[in-house]
């Protein structure tokens, strides 16, 4: 949105604001539910789908996951942009100056649900 305005014959101020939204989200469907297989954890009220199983890989070998979906499927983004600008011209003769300013505030809000990979740990994979 813009707003043009004549203080006098020779000088003219325009200003301009504006908001721009971009919303995201992907949402992975589970394959099953912890009580479909049989399994349970200690917040499967809260995630009831069964979590990912992360294989360890060996030396030469990469072994694939299985089980649930991926603990990076569960994410959102909201990416607000605000902005503001202003410039004044004057003109004398056939001379004009312009000069003015923008401001542009950026703001990036993410979410990823982290909660629903099991893996091993083990001494050896600390050491190694």
């Amino acid at each position: 949105m813009s707003w043009t305005y004549t203080a006098t014959p020779n000088v003219v101020n325009e200003a301009r604001v504006g908001f721009n939204r971009i919303t995201q989200q992907v949402l992975a469907k589970e394959p099953a539910t912890l009580s479909q297989i049989g399994m349970s954890r200690f917040n499967g009220s809260v995630f009831p789908g069964i979590p990912l199983f992360a294989n360890k890989k060996t030396k030469n070998e990469h072994f694939p996951a299985f089980g649930g979906i991926s603990t990076n499927n569960d994410q959102a983004s909201v990416s607000n942009t605000y902005h503001f600008a202003d410039t004044i011209a004057w003109t004398r003769g056939k001379h004009t100056l312009r000069g003015g300013f923008e401001y542009r505030r950026y703001q990036i809000n993410l979410f990823n649900n982290f909660a629903s990979e099991v893996s091993s740990l083990t001494i050896r994979s600390w050491i190694c």
